[in-house]
């Protein structure tokens, strides 16, 4: 296929042609487009993202994602020929020697943050798509533990902290939530990696050979696929891994074995349940909540009732304490005991219902041994704006922690962490020391704790200093009870070196010596950075949100994110990208535009853009004509339609350089 293009220069498109007729069974930022977005229009701007990732990776004749698929790629590698004479020459870029330029200030999303019981400058973290990293200086610098033919998706780490055991180290991988596996019911995915076992204090992991068979009537191929959490009882060392789509996994061997000859789950079962969440107090104690149920295959009734069970006894039996006035419809909880009274813990629960555009949001203070409760949900923090509020986005950011030693202090997170200064006895009313992270009610962005907040530590060694792993990376603050700051809470972000940022593009200038770098990523941006003989300039985000495709034009920048929104932005006298000529220019009639949407500019013709929107080919022959300011537009804009039958749509693009 190709087009006649005006000034006779030849436009040749590289055009992917997708068939969707199958049967659908199965931290500095520049300008900030519409920052204010409600509860609904965030969850639809997830779902296009999980549905944008499940379509590149899907097979189309199944419709899904192959089971396994990234184990068996892997290995498929290994059996490759680096070079055969039997196809081609051996190509120069087999020859090419990587190195990684960064930006080595940007992190990303992270659910898993544990810091040494012996040592707390020893720190182990994991991203979702980027491994399991550790620092040994309190997180001032990181190196990367997994291997590469690991899969690289980590949730859950778990220390084991009894004296002359904490060089054993776990990690569990999957995450249910937050991909195209929640987005399709289950049906494609990015699955966790199998359980993973450190002996040598987190320096290298190996993945430990279980007893789990592969399930039936699921749709991933082990309860190992999804594994949100893993903890260690403190006072036996057993192992509990949640498992989603199914219930609780237990180990007394270090991992080799779980459950027992009768049952594989200590709660909870094969198909049973969505989510699952455990925790551990000092003594031993567990608690365990189960979610609604799952959408049972086998057609067996399910073994638990959703709700809040107790153990005494290691998970051997266990007790519903679920309160009376528990909503009746409940998917993800989330739990921490309180360290100072460790009987009591709190459940923080998404209902799976919304009023008025808002998630339906319950908070429970529970005595584990006695059952007695306090229901809390009407002390949720609201405190203005259309981030003020909790806000789980379909329970995909979801924590809660309590101070170690002052119960009083609750923090709580959904997109924005909030924090309590009276165990939610009362509603938090002061903006200014309540809210303290995440979004913020007039900067956008908190500075230094991005939104979306997963997982909330404090270090064992210091109670007032709190970790958060968020969508952004990891940040702390040395004193959580503080209220002696001005406008923001004194977060240190520790990013340097965590390089767990997932990259959709990356783009570079046509120009030779040129040391300027950007790429788009998820829910970071566009990273905008020097590098030259491994000297880098502090990034900086240029178009902030899913930073999309890119091009770095001799007069303009040319940017864009999620759902083929076009920026153009000017350049400094050092040709730094800044707001000069600032401008949103996307077709303003355009529909159908894919999560990351492809635009080419022409680099014989900077005038010229071609940008696509389900299939339509559209063509700008006057960027810079386009006035600044705009929010769409159709100025230069031409529809070149009528190219593809009816199902296809186009999925990528480029022009020819001569």
């Amino acid at each position: 296929m190709f087009l006649k293009k005006y000034f006779l220069i030849i436009l040749t498109a590289c055009v992917l042609l997708t068939f969707f007729h199958l049967k659908d069974n199965i931290k500095n930022h520049f300008v900030k487009s519409n920052p204010e977005k409600s509860e609904g229009e965030k969850e639809e701007l997830k779902v296009a993202r999980d549905e944008y990732f499940f379509n590149i990776m899907k097979d189309p004749y199944i419709n899904a994602i192959p089971e396994n698929i990234r184990i068996n790629e892997l290995e498929f590698a290994k059996k490759i020929p680096q070079s055969t004479n039997l196809l081609l020459k051996e190509s120069s870029s087999s020859k090419i020697n990587w190195q990684e330029i960064g930006p080595f200030d940007v992190g990303g999303r992270t659910r898993a943050i544990v810091i040494d019981a012996a040592n707390p400058n020893i720190i182990v973290a994991g991203g979702v798509s980027g491994g399991i990293w550790k620092s040994t200086d309190k997180g001032n610098t990181w190196k990367m533990k997994s291997s590469l033919s690991q899969v690289l998706s980590v949730t859950s780490i778990a220390q084991d902290i009894r004296p002359g055991f904490r060089n054993n180290w776990y990690a569990v991988g999957g995450e249910y939530r937050g991909n195209s596996a929640s987005a399709r019911g289950g049906s494609g995915s990015f699955y966790g990696g199998g359980f993973l076992k450190s002996t040598n204090n987190g320096e290298t992991w190996i993945e430990i050979p279980t007893n789990i068979v592969s399930p039936t009537g699921v749709f991933w191929d082990s309860d190992f696929s999804y594994a949100s959490k893993v903890i260690i009882n403190p006072t036996t060392g057993t192992l509990f891994v949640c498992a989603n789509g199914s219930g609780i996994l237990q180990s007394a061997d270090g991992g080799t074995t779980w459950g027992d000859v009768t049952n594989t789950y200590i709660i909870g079962g094969r198909n049973d349940h969505y989510y699952s969440d455990i925790v551990v107090n000092q003594s031993g104690v567990l608690v365990a909540s189960l979610s609604q149920f799952f959408p049972n295959q086998s057609g067996n009734p399910q073994d638990y009732s959703p709700g809040v069970y107790r153990s005494t006894n290691d998970g051997l039996s266990w007790t519903n304490i679920t309160p009376s006035s528990f909503p009746t419809s409940h998917a993800r909880s989330v739990m921490a005991f309180i360290p100072s009274f460790p009987n009591w813990f709190y459940i923080f629960t998404y209902q799976n219902t919304r009023t008025n555009d808002r998630e339906n949001i319950s908070l429970f203070r529970i005595n584990a041994l006695t059952g007695e409760f306090f229901n809390l949900s009407a002390n949720l923090p609201d405190l203005g704006s259309q981030q003020g509020y909790i806000d789980s986005q379909l329970s995909y950011n979801m924590a809660i922690a309590v101070h170690p030693t002052d119960e009083n202090y609750v923090f709580i997170a959904g997109t924005s962490l909030f924090r309590s200064f009276d165990r939610f006895t009362t509603k938090p009313d002061n903006p200014k020391l309540n809210w303290i992270g995440g979004y913020h009610q007039t900067a956008f962005f908190y500075p230094k704790l991005h939104p979306d907040v997963h997982t909330l530590v404090f270090n064992p060694s210091n109670p007032d200093e709190l970790w958060v792993g968020h969508d952004g990376g990891i940040s702390y603050v040395s004193d959580c009870k503080t209220i002696n700051y001005g406008t923001y809470m004194p977060w240190v972000d520790s990013d340097n070196g965590y390089a767990v940022t997932q990259f959709y593009t990356a783009s570079i200038p046509y120009s030779n010596n040129d040391d300027r770098y950007a790429g788009g990523t998820q829910d970071n941006g566009t990273p905008y950075f020097r590098s030259s003989n491994g000297n880098n300039t502090l990034s900086k985000d240029v178009t902030s949100g899913d930073g999309s495709y890119l091009y770095f034009g001799s007069e303009y920048f040319y940017g864009s994110t999620q759902n083929g929104n076009l920026r153009r932005s000017g350049y400094s006298a050092s040709k730094d990208i800044n707001n000069s000529n600032y401008t949103s220019f996307e077709p303003d009639s355009a529909t159908g535009q894919l999560f990351i949407n492809p635009f080419v500019v022409d680099p014989v013709n900077e005038d010229f853009m071609y940008y696509i929107s389900g299939r339509v080919l559209w063509r700008n022959d006057r960027l810079p004509l386009i006035p600044n300011n705009l929010s769409k537009t159709m100025v230069g804009w031409t529809k070149i339609d009528n190219i593809l039958p009816s199902g296809y749509t186009f999925t990528t693009l480029t022009v020819s350089r001569l």
